[in-house]
């Protein structure tokens, strides 16, 4: 197996990445902060948030294992 040549760019590319999910999180929380004026709203979005990652993560997780591995071009 080749070794990658750059694992440093990997890495400035996952944080860049994780800022910018960050930095849309936060503009997220403030307009609907703006819209409804509503602390519980804002919350909500940290409660919805890791339901939806549960549910698709089982439904995926399903996908993947009934997903035919020998037509599988990926």
């Amino acid at each position: 197996m080749r070794k990658w040549k750059n694992p440093s760019l990997l890495i400035l590319g996952i944080g860049v990445s994780n800022f910018g999910n960050w930095i849309y999180l936060v503009a997220l929380n403030l307009l609907i902060l703006e819209r409804t004026g509503s602390p519980a709203a804002v919350a909500g979005l940290y409660v919805i948030r890791p339901i939806a990652t549960i549910f698709t993560n089982i439904w995926a997780g399903s996908f993947i294992d009934r997903l035919n591995k020998r037509l599988s071009t990926f």
